[in-house]
């Protein structure tokens, strides 16, 4: 579980705390308390940040100050962007995203940049993700992030080697793919076959 801290990220304790809500869930139903109509992924006990993983859940405030939460958007296909503003290509694809949101519809997939670092590549603030959405004429979440969402174990984190590093994660919260760099052919390959499940 991704915890925000001073408007960052603190991973921390991850599957014992997962592994703790999970067994609350299991004793719920043995006592008798119901089944619910859709499976609350967030109990799940094992989730990570590799492809095929169930994702784990991100609390990130956006530009307009806002709690985002992955997990609020479970149904969706989304498109993760771990971007910083200094970065050539993480400007260039800014816009793209704006275009393919627009050609397989918001009610269908959504886009997320996380902002790690700013044009002096120093952690962003709330200003920064206001100039990134106003220069590019955003219409997607942009989320405030650091360097304490990189792993390259993926044990804690997202395995962030480059920028910028795009993951789709598909309607079931699942990690579908993932690129270092960018393939906006990748993307939409990734999107159509999510969208064909």
């Amino acid at each position: 579980m991704f915890l925000r801290h001073n408007g960052g990220f603190l991973v921390t304790r991850l599957k014992e705390i997962n592994k703790m809500k999970w067994i609350k869930y299991i004793g719920l139903l043995l006592m008798g308390c119901g089944s619910p109509t859709k499976v609350n992924i967030e109990t799940a006990y094992d989730c990570g940040s590799r492809v095929g993983d169930t994702a784990c859940n991100l609390e990130l405030f956006d530009q307009n100050g806002d709690l985002w939460s992955l997990y609020d958007h479970q149904g969706k296909i989304m498109v993760i962007d771990f971007s910083t503003m200094w970065c050539g290509i993480c400007n260039v694809i800014a816009p793209i995203s704006e275009e393919i949101i627009d050609e397989y519809g918001k009610e269908n997939v959504i886009w997320i940049t996380i902002l790690v670092e700013d044009f002096d590549k120093e952690t962003v603030e709330q200003s920064d993700l206001i100039d990134w959405v106003d220069r590019y004429e955003l219409t997607s979440s942009v989320l405030a992030g650091d360097r304490s969402l990189i792993d390259k174990t993926s044990t804690t984190g997202y395995n962030i080697t480059g920028w910028p590093t795009v993951f789709t994660i598909d309607q079931s919260l699942t990690i579908t793919h993932g690129w270092h760099g960018w393939s906006e052919e990748g993307v939409r390959q990734s999107i159509e076959e999510n969208l064909n499940k």
